[in-house]
This record gives C-alpha cells, structure tokens and sequence, in this order.
C-alpha cells in the first residue's frame, strides 16, 4: 500500500473511531434525558432476581394482563386501552424483562420461557393466581407459553395481531446483532445505536410496525426514546436469537390450549400476515374465535381500541360462563 493509502487509511479510522466515541457519549445522554423524561409510571415487583414494572388500575379478582409486543413498553396500553378496560375490570400492563423499566435477572437467556416465568412470579407475588391474559405480538408467543404451561391459570386469552409461528419473522434487521458480538457487542451498540437506531426504527415502524396506518405522535416518541437504549435493544436482539426456536417448540401443542380464546388481527397486517398466522391459530386452538379488522395494520391497540374492549369483555363473559 502506497503511503497515501495508509494515509487514507489511518484518516477513516480515526473518523471511524470518533463516531463510535460521539455515539457513545450521545447513547448516555439520551438514557438521562429518558430517564427525565418517561420515568416509570407504575410500582415494582421484584421476583427472582429480576424487577417488573407494572402499572395497576381497577378492581377485580382475575385480573386482564397485558403484554407488550417484541419493541413495545407498557405506554401502548397506558396510551390506549388500560383505563377503558380497568373502567370494568382489573387491568394489569406490564414491561417484559429488559424492556421499559423492567430488569431481567443477569446471564438469564431471555427467551419466551424467561417471560413467562417472571411475569408469572409478578402476578403470583400480588397474590393473582388466575389471569385473563391479552399479548400483542410477541406478547402473544407468552400468552401462549403461559397457558401450555400452567394451563389451570388462565381464564381467558384475546391474542392480538399473534405472532405464532416462525414464518413470523419477516424482518432481523443486520444492526441487531451487534449486541451479540463478543467482548466488543454491547460497546458497538450502544455507540451505533444513535447514529443508525432512529432511521432504522422509523422505517420498521411505518413499513411494518404500523403500516398502512400513520404512526401516532406519542408512540414515536416514547417508543424511540426507550427502544433506542442499549438496555432494551439488548433485551430485544436477545429474544430474537431465539424466538424461531421458541415458536417452533410451541406450533405443535396448540391443540391443547382449552381456555376461551378470541383473535383479533389486522386484515392489513403487514408483519405477523393474518394469513400465515392469525388464521392458522384460530383453526388450531379447540373453540378459538378470530376477527379480522379491515383498513388495520399490526397494531391493534392503537387502532381497534374498541374492537379490543369487546374481545376482552367477550373472553371474561364466556370464562364466568364456563366457569373456568
């Protein structure tokens, strides 16, 4: 190499490495500045080495959990749906492990298992021992390991826009596997994640997590501010080296899942395609109802609040009915 090719060389390194600093810096900041600005609206519950946030609301005996999706937090249900449910029952949302403000236990494989574990403690640490459990997305996958699992738990399950089966995972964006790197992964993340994390996310979020409906204001912008930190995008990197497997272990046993079940998905849905998912679950699941929404995407808490409402007064209904 000629000497003004090392030159040239040193000089993109040295740009190289002052991005990554910068990103670093500008990744701090912006967890203070979350931190300051989403700070945690509900109570902690610590179990297991873990700590789950939760933010409670109404009264009742068996109480409506809800689960966020893969980037979610529990401002998609603060946002949206909680009061109107907690108006006739006790709502519970949740942040998963390593999302919102919720920590995971540390070396734990946060898998769709780890989940359900933690939020089964939760609830079992408030003293609820049989929930109505609504998933939206991936939250479905946790709904339904929850309910293989510890079937005699669970009164009732409205899955939303489920993601079910393997073939869910259309997109793996090449930016989630720096967290996964050794030695150097969280460092590289945490310094691209400013640089590449804001346009990466707003494409994902119009072109899957919301198309064909806009993306509301408020959910740009508390999703990004907690998504975008290094703690959650971890989280969320993590579970998709194992969700395939997770979903694969599961698509045989949903036969067995007997609790009443109501499936609510967009016809538009351009991530988890009702056709590929939706479905193909309600066929598989003895008595599952499912309703397709016209006009909606994947996320139909935002924009089948009301469809929403009725599928949990539904499912509770036809618990209290069965007795189950």
């Amino acid at each position: 190499m000629s000497a003004r090719g090392r030159r040239g060389t040193v000089a993109l390194a040295a740009l190289a490495s002052a991005m990554l600093a910068v990103g670093v810096v500008r990744s701090r900041r912006a967890v203070r500045r979350t931190a300051e600005r989403f700070p945690p609206i509900g109570e902690f519950i610590d179990v297991d080495g873990a700590r789950i946030h939760l933010l409670r609301r109404g009264d009742g005996e068996a109480p409506v959990v809800l689960i966020h999706g893969a980037d979610g937090v529990l401002q998609s249900f603060s946002e949206t749906v909680l009061d109107r449910l907690a108006e006739e029952t006790l709502t519970i949302a949740v942040d998963r492990p390593g999302h919102g403000w919720s920590i995971a236990p540390p070396r734990a494989r946060r898998d769709v298992a780890l989940n359900v574990r933690l939020l089964r403690d939760a609830m079992r640490a408030l003293g609820y021992e049989r929930v109505v459990l609504v998933g939206q997305s991936y939250g479905c996958a946790v709904a339904l390991r929850w309910a293989l699992d510890h079937p005699d738990e669970i009164a009732g399950l409205v899955l939303l826009s489920p993601a079910a089966y393997p073939a869910w995972l259309r997109i793996t964006p090449l930016v989630m596997a720096a967290p996964s790197m050794p030695l150097i992964g969280p460092t590289l993340s945490e310094a691209l994640l400013p640089w590449l994390g804001p346009p990466v996310l707003a494409y994902v979020e119009r072109r899957f997590g919301f198309g064909p409906n806009p993306v509301p204001d408020i959910y740009a912008e508390y999703a990004r501010s907690l998504f975008l930190r290094p703690s959650q995008f971890a989280a969320l990197a993590e579970e998709y080296r194992y969700i395939r497997r997770d979903l694969g272990e599961m698509a045989d046993h949903y036969g067995e899942i007997h609790a009443p079940t109501l499936i609510v998905s967009g016809a538009e849905d351009p991530l988890t395609r009702p056709s590929v998912q939706a479905e193909r679950l309600a066929r598989e699941i003895p008595g599952a109802q499912l309703e397709l929404v016209p006009g909606v995407g994947h996320q139909m808490v935002w924009y089948a609040q009301q469809q929403v409402i009725e599928a949990v007064r539904e499912v509770r209904e036809g618990a209290s009915a069965s007795g189950t």
